[in-house]
């Protein structure tokens, strides 16, 4: 027997079905990377937005607390906010530009690029036809993601709004 004769003879791939086979698996691996990606990007930045909405929703929501929890309202300007919560409790709001301290306690997220917040007091009347105190909350939190605004009304619980209307800022 030939030993050349012998070699055709065997089955195999040849050297051009090989090629082809790298070919389309490299094609394939290049695409499922790149879907893989761009879903971990996608998935990321669904995350960030979702924190960070999170975290403007929870510091409206404490304030909220705080107001309806309050007894007396000691100052209000356009940079603080102070509340007597009683029992000689105070809470403090500031807002320097670039941070909201609850506290001197850092309440803005470390993925916001800037806060901004606003307080305003209102006094529609009751049902008695007396002015009672409710307050508009604004949050706007800036990331390279989003934007995010929410807003929210609150006032005092209807215990303390008595005293809350006798407070020395309030009159």
């Amino acid at each position: 027997m030939n030993f050349f004769a012998s070699i055709k003879k065997e089955d195999g791939f040849t050297i051009q079905e090989i090629l082809v086979v790298l070919l389309v698996g490299s094609i394939l691996i290049g695409l499922s990377l790149s879907l893989f990606l761009f879903t971990n990007r996608l998935f990321q930045t669904w995350s960030g937005t979702s924190d960070l909405k999170n975290e403007t929703n929870r510091i409206l929501y404490n304030m909220a607390s705080d107001i309806q929890q309050s007894r007396e309202i000691i100052e209000h300007t356009d940079t603080s906010f102070v509340l007597s919560k009683g029992a000689g409790r105070i809470v403090r709001y500031i807002y320097n530009g670039r941070n909201l301290l609850r506290n001197d306690v850092v309440l803005t997220p470390q993925k916001a690029e800037f806060i901004k917040i606003k307080v305003a007091e209102e006094r529609p009347l009751d049902e008695n036809f007396e002015r009672m105190p409710l307050f508009h909350i604004n949050v706007l939190i800036g990331s390279k993601l989003i934007n995010y605004m929410t807003e929210i009304d609150t006032s005092p619980a209807a215990s303390s709004r008595l005293l809350f209307t006798q407070s020395k800022i309030y009159k």
